[in-house]
């Protein structure tokens, strides 16, 4: 599969920064486009602009990544196990910049006020550190930063249903919660799942190419900046009225 990619976008260095230039250019174009973009509801100011943050954090990652500024190269006095492995500081750094303002726009969504996101937004940094630390130290020690990265990543998964959960609407009829703020934490939550999954392949398991990892990587960002935010920033259907749902009749099991 790796070698598959690698001739797909051709080759491992040039194709490689190709790739994330088209990453860089996506990100940068919906960075304008959500700033063109006029707020249809008053309640999606604050959304609109961490939406921005986002996108202009991710823009100046990617071309960071292109222009090959942000390696941490063999050079490092840090020891490492694979010979010419590169680390590229600036998608860590993006990471641990949109993580948490992509949590604050889950909490805001679910009616939460920001401050009530901190051990979240902790927990998540947190587990981006741990996989920075991984990258960087020998074999033996990589397999611990993994478990508790991975650990300290589920904590926030948790923290982030449970929020949906509370603040979505409720189908009086049936009991069950309803809404958009339960289904945009399923897809973030499926997406970030993702990210640990690559850094194992690529770190651990050693069955993909640097440039597969890119390529994966790349994708992931796209999928959780414009994506995501799309879902987010788009018109919200409101929910029927308790008094039209008292009529309704009783919905089926689930």
């Amino acid at each position: 599969m790796s070698e598959v990619l690698s001739r797909f976008i051709g080759g491992r260095v040039l194709g490689e920064r190709d790739f994330l230039w088209a990453v860089g250019s996506v990100m940068l174009f919906s960075d304008f486009v959500v700033a063109a973009t006029p707020v249809l509801k008053q309640g999606k100011v604050a959304h609109r602009r961490i939406s921005l943050a986002v996108l202009a954090t991710s823009t100046l990652a990617y071309t960071a990544m292109a222009s090959r500024w942000s390696h941490l190269d063999a050079r490092d006095p840090i020891p490492r196990d694979k010979p010419g492995h590169t680390t590229q500081a600036a998608r860590y750094l993006q990471w641990l910049v949109n993580a948490p303002l992509l949590i604050v726009i889950l909490f805001l969504n679910a009616g939460a006020s920001p401050s009530h996101a901190f051990v979240t937004m902790f927990m998540a940094d947190f587990a981006i550190i741990q996989h920075i630390v991984a990258s960087l130290v020998p074999n033996p020690f990589k397999w611990g930063c993994f478990v508790v990265g991975l650990t300290a990543l589920f904590f926030a998964f948790i923290q982030i249903i449970l929020n949906a959960i509370r603040g979505a609407d409720i189908d009086w009829s049936c009991g069950r919660p309803i809404g958009q703020h339960i289904f945009h934490a399923k897809v973030l939550t499926t997406l970030w799942i993702a990210y640990p999954m690559v850094w194992a392949l690529f770190n651990l398991a050693n069955l993909i190419s640097p440039t597969a990892e890119a390529v994966a990587y790349g994708s992931l960002d796209v999928l959780c900046g414009p994506f995501f935010l799309w879902l987010v920033l788009r018109p919200r259907r409101e929910p029927a009225s308790k008094e039209s749902k008292a009529g309704a009749q009783p919905c089926e099991p689930a």
